[in-house]
């Protein structure tokens, strides 16, 4: 919800998931409705059609979660928040010639 507040996809546009339950939940599907996106989960053992979202959550699990520990959600949602952050705005990314999302969007638009 915090990404359609800050941005305004296109129509039809693709919110990659894992296989993750939250993802099958009927209120998350209906929270798509509105904004017209589209959903794609990959297959069971079927990781490579949904490559890009599961290196997303494998970096958010990997470089961020593990590290931590939380004692609360205040906390896990402040930590989340300022991983996004860095991920868009100062992470490099092998996949856009090692510059950032935000920077690489710039650069194509």
């Amino acid at each position: 919800m915090m990404a359609l507040k800050c941005r305004e996809p296109i129509e039809d546009a693709i919110f990659h998931t894992n296989q993750g339950i939250e993802y099958a939940a009927n209120i998350f599907h209906a929270s798509l409705v509105e904004p017209k996106l589209k959903t794609r989960t990959s297959g069971k053992g079927r990781c490579l059609n949904n490559a890009n979202a599961e290196s997303f959550f494998h970096t958010v699990k990997t470089e961020c979660f593990y590290q931590l520990k939380f004692s609360d959600m205040k906390d896990v949602r402040q930590e989340f928040l300022s991983f996004i952050r860095f991920y868009n705005e100062e992470r490099l990314h092998s996949s856009v010639s090692y510059k950032s999302p935000n920077d690489f969007e710039q650069l194509e638009a």
